[in-house]
């Protein structure tokens, strides 16, 4: 038998991470096999969490198919929870809408292989279209932020806007959801010397 140990910090008490370790000791224990995938929700040790090993290539396919398949549902279930909320919003502030801003940084390997594309540490853009799990999805230029910090240390402008524009609308397909591009302005007089 194996198991895939999946849980979250423990408030004050352990850390993802050591929760992990402590639930696999006690599953090693009663002779299964165990695979530590320490998550977070947006709160405590989400960044250890995030910054965790990832799968190698060359493990078991057994085990790239269960993580795989975990990460799909944790996709699933993400986009369905953004639903949800959306609902919620709704149901207390009729007519209002909802939207979300999707991160880039997968797209253009800011945080490095092998979190690019869709990869576990995204929304899933198509899951979110599916789903309808807001209203509004956005899409940022990042072109002021070129401006203000260099070609060196942002993204590429223009060519990335068309891109990521690209993928949400086939993200969105049919489906009743409102684009948007939102225009980064620059506003570089915070790095002015001030007297």
């Amino acid at each position: 038998m194996r198991a895939l140990l999946c849980p979250a910090s423990l408030k004050g008490v352990l850390s993802a991470t050591e929760a992990a370790a402590a639930l696999a000791s006690g599953v090693r224990a009663a002779g299964a096999e165990a695979v530590e995938l320490p998550t977070a929700d947006g709160g405590e040790g989400t960044a250890d969490a995030m910054y965790a090993k990832a799968l190698n290539h060359d493990a078991p396919l057994k085990e790239r198919r269960l993580l795989y398949y975990g990460a799909k549902f944790g996709q699933l279930w993400s986009a369905k929870q953004l639903r949800h909320s959306s609902e919620l919003v709704r149901s207390v502030l009729p007519g209002m809408q909802t939207e979300t801003l999707p991160t880039d940084h997968g797209f253009f390997n800011a945080w490095g292989p092998p979190h690019i594309g869709m990869s576990y540490r995204l929304l899933d853009l198509f899951e979110l279209g599916e789903q309808q799990s807001v209203d509004q999805l956005s899409v940022e230029d990042w072109l002021g932020l070129n401006h203000m910090y260099g070609p060196a240390t942002t993204w590429t402008g223009a060519q990335s806007f068309g891109y990521l524009n690209a993928i949400m609308r086939s993200a969105i397909g049919e489906n009743e959801i409102l684009q948007r591009g939102l225009i980064t302005p620059s506003d570089d007089a915070w790095l002015l010397e001030s007297n």
